[in-house]
């Protein structure tokens, strides 16, 4: 389908609303959108902002362009070209890039959409390379450049929706057709993108070591405070609760109940003012201290120790952190909705999982879970995730008990401090100042990165680069574990930056592929496809290589370093194993017309068993004979179903996947003959 038939579908919208959202009127100046991902509550689009020349976007001259563009807005809701309604989390970077066409028009008096022909195209590239991305100190990463400039293509998409009005429909494409990514490039409008580096080790140590501390002695004895305070507020009057809850709890020693040779921290009566600048108030923000507002305050820190301990030890995002549950509640465990326990396969081990809510690239949410820990079966250990996660639902569970609010983590109310004890969902921003204070507070980081800026999203990076080098074939584990689509996006996304774990990925990759060879070469594997004949075909130069290796351990180490200078990397699938070589990569060249030399891994997306047989790549072992089996006793179904009822371009197809299943299970030494005369098994 043409991109031009794929807009053409649409129609001209015939009214506008006088209400855009249930807070938000068509005719107010900010439009505000509820957000449904976990940390968030709103978004908005702002129609009011200052224009280059001085006067306001809300003022007489601009209206005409400002319904333009709220017309274009609103028609993305309702009939979005590029197919489902933006998620509301994505209307601001839409209304920052609408700022700056709205500035652009005015400043270049461009009166509609229907003027920005092709001199207009120009101008507005130069306009915005200029003001936004050549004049600015701020570092812009390619998508941000991206986003701007993709504005007109879009405002274009929509022009079957705003066709009701010609001054609203841009004349033709504003790039002639090419894409956005390809025009930011050829301006060199763009900055080299400054990914955040790696979060030192002795930065994560010493703050998960910290936060992992507040599980032991300070959750225990808020537990014991804080069941004093409700004791005593549960039994005085209404009107001197605050008075009777500060006394009860005045004299509290924080020891662990004794067990501690000295206090943890200071008693409430030590305390004169309380500093509550890092959580929700700007710098050096203070107030009079009394006993229920510091422990209001450490009720408040101690969330934000657990969410550095499932952050750390898991790597969820903080989206996800935001919206794990406690209820309903597991009614035999009595745990939180979110944490649930079962036995390993062989039964020696309990593995904890953590349930939840994946909101990134989803229309909604997708319902997930992550291994939180495990234990040997009946022993009594609790991994410190399944601690966070325990600890924080009991101590929480005076804010969460009689009323609507059944998330784990929650954003407790000032305002009425314990009295009330109200709350709601916990917020982003919450959690990110929440854990700069902690740290900043609690945590002494040595040497030259005492000043490190935490950042919530840090730690998924940081969980990802500590287990791959804590056992470098765990990528593959990592990748299912984050929920990512594939190993690519595990690599690149989160490892691809660092270049000793490039080298570990590197070696992790040679070293599989050196195993695989000796197998084949010294043991009885068998092999097919055109990288095991490649081999075969050079098995006498090989052998020559490796004659003077004669312990296994020295001949794979051979293969290794064979490997590594040939320039191979080995990426498995489910229907063989290919020995990753650009030059060669028919996966590349099916997507980009080309081979693509500066690849270092295969097109996940474009890569499946009928371009990776004829790829000079790929061998297959015994580990794919399943595969291949099933796969030519489908196909051989498919022939024979379709062969009688005229199917004939099903059956050319079927025919020439039989081809090359055949081929394959010969090599691997399958009786292709005795399978096909097997009843063939419907489903396969």
């Amino acid at each position: 389908m043409t991109q031009e038939q794929a807009y053409s579908g649409g129609s001209a919208i015939e009214s506008w609303p006088q209400q855009v959202t249930k807070f938000s009127a068509w005719s107010d100046d900010v439009w505000t959108y509820v957000v449904e991902t976990a940390g968030y509550k709103f978004t908005a689009v702002n129609w009011k902002f200052p224009m280059t020349d001085g006067s306001c976007s809300t003022d007489e001259q601009w209206r005409n362009i400002v319904e333009s563009c709220k017309k274009f807005v609103w028609s993305l809701m309702v009939q979005n070209s590029r197919g489902a309604p933006p998620k509301a989390l994505t209307m601001p970077k839409i209304s920052i890039a609408l700022r700056a066409v709205i500035q652009w028009m005015a400043e270049s008096g461009t009166p509609n959409f229907a003027a920005i022909d092709d001199l207009a195209v120009v101008d507005f590239k130069s306009w915005l390379t200029e003001r936004k991305f050549m004049q600015t100190s701020s570092v812009k990463t390619t998508q941000n450049v991206v986003n701007s400039f993709d504005i007109l293509p879009r405002i274009y998409e929509q022009r079957f929706a705003l066709s009701g009005n010609p001054e609203d429909v841009m004349p033709r494409h504003p790039y002639g057709g090419e894409s956005t990514h390809k025009v930011v490039r050829e301006l060199g409008a763009t900055r080299p993108s400054q990914k955040r580096r790696l979060t030192p080790d002795d930065v994560v140590l010493a703050v998960l070591n910290r936060a992992c501390s507040w599980l032991e002695a300070p959750a225990r004895d808020l537990q014991r405070v804080l069941d004093l305070y409700l004791l005593a507020i549960g039994s005085a009057g209404k009107q001197d609760r605050y008075e009777a809850g500060d006394d009860a709890i005045r004299d509290f020693v924080f020891d662990d109940g004794g067990s501690l040779p000295e206090p943890w921290r200071p008693g409430f009566a030590d305390e004169t003012y309380q500093d509550r600048g890092g959580l929700q108030r700007p710098d050096n923000y203070k107030t009079k201290a009394t006993p229920r507002r510091i422990l209001f305050g450490l009720i408040k820190e101690f969330t934000i120790a657990c969410s550095l301990v499932l952050q750390g030890l898991i790597g969820i995002r903080s989206t996800e952190i935001c919206g794990l549950c406690s209820e309903p509640r597991d009614s035999d465990a009595g745990w939180p909705a979110c944490l649930t326990m079962e036995t390993s396969d062989t039964g020696l081990q309990e593995i904890f999982y953590l349930k939840g809510r994946v909101y990134k690239s989803e229309s909604s949410f997708r319902e997930v879970r992550w291994i939180a820990g495990a234990r040997a079966a009946g022993t009594e250990y609790v991994p410190p995730a399944v601690g966070a996660i325990l600890a924080l639902d009991k101590i929480l569970g005076s804010w969460r008990n009689g009323q609507e609010a059944k998330e784990l983590f929650l954003s407790l109310n000032e305002s009425n401090s314990l009295r009330d004890f109200k709350s709601g969902p916990f917020q982003i921003w919450a959690l990110l100042r929440g854990q700069k204070a902690f740290v900043a507070k609690y945590v002494e980081i040595p040497g030259e990165n005492s000043d490190w800026s935490i950042m919530p999203a840090q730690w998924r990076r940081a969980f990802a680069m500590f287990m791959v080098r804590t056992d470098e074939r765990l990528l593959a584990a990592v990748s299912d574990h984050f929920k990512h689509v594939s190993i690519a996006v595990t690599e690149q996304g989160y490892l691809d930056t660092d270049p000793e774990l490039l080298g570990i990925i590197d070696d992790v990759d040679a070293m599989m592929g050196a195993r695989r060879l000796a197998g084949i070469f010294d043991g009885d594997a068998v092999a097919a496809g055109p990288m095991a004949k490649m081999f075969t075909e050079r098995k006498n130069e090989i052998e020559a290589y490796l004659a003077t290796f004669i312990e296994a351990k020295d001949r794979i180490e051979a293969f290794h370093q064979l490997i590594r200078q040939e320039n191979l990397r080995l990426y498995p699938a489910e229907w063989g194993e290919c020995f990753f070589r650009p030059e060669t990569a028919r996966c590349h060249y099916q997507a980009e017309g080309s081979f693509q030399l500066s690849q270092r891994s295969p097109n996940y997306v474009i890569r499946r068993p009928e371009i990776c047989s004829g790829c000079a790549n790929l061998m297959v072992t015994q580990d794919q004979v399943e595969f291949w089996r099933k796969r030519h006793l489908k196909n051989l179904e498919v022939k024979r179903e379709h062969g009688s009822a005229g199917g004939g371009g099903m059956v050319l197809v079927a025919e020439e996947r039989l081809k090359t299943s055949s081929a394959v299970l010969r090599k691997l030494g399958v009786d292709v003959a005795a399978l096909e005369a097997k009843e063939v098994p419907h489903g396969c």
